[in-house]
């Protein structure tokens, strides 16, 4: 057990001598700290239930792949938005998806759509956007708890 606390004792001293903002992203450190520590032993009947990073970037991918298919549908093919739009929107879902994977903090949808639309304002965003990606947000969120549910039980 001394072994494990030099470990995480020397990892956290590493990343307070990088001068960055201290940053971790739990999953993946969780994920590495279980791989280097878990080989010879038996997992519990609770533990074998629980999605492991193969299956959550699977999950998180099919998530994506589901809400640009709405975007297609519900918003390209009925003309509420055109190419341009769906293809920004596609863009900040794909950050967004890649910071539930690393485990980071969302700050907001409009800071997600506001990287690919330098000149997008608050009160447009508010507008034209904020209610779609809300929405379709929040269908991501419902897959993917869904999803990792079904894997539980």
């Amino acid at each position: 057990m001394t072994g494990n606390k030099s470990l995480l004792k020397n990892l956290f001293q590493h990343i307070k001598s990088r001068k960055l903002f201290p940053a971790i992203p739990l999953n993946e450190l969780v994920y590495r700290l279980k791989d280097l520590h878990a080989a010879g032993f038996e997992l519990s009947e609770n533990e074998k239930h629980y999605p492991v990073k193969m299956e959550i970037d699977e999950i998180l991918s099919k998530a994506l792949h589901n809400a640009e298919l709405k975007l297609a549908d519900y918003y390209l093919y009925k003309q509420k938005l055109d190419t341009s739009e769906i293809e920004m929107l596609k863009l900040a879902l794909k950050d967004l998806i890649n910071d539930l994977r690393d485990g980071g903090t969302i700050p907001g949808l409009f800071d997600y759509l506001k990287i690919h639309i330098p000149e997008l304002n608050k009160t447009a965003y508010e507008k034209r956007y904020q209610n779609i990606l809300e929405y379709i947000f929040k269908s991501i969120r419902k897959e993917i708890g869904d999803k990792i549910s079904e894997k539980r039980g």
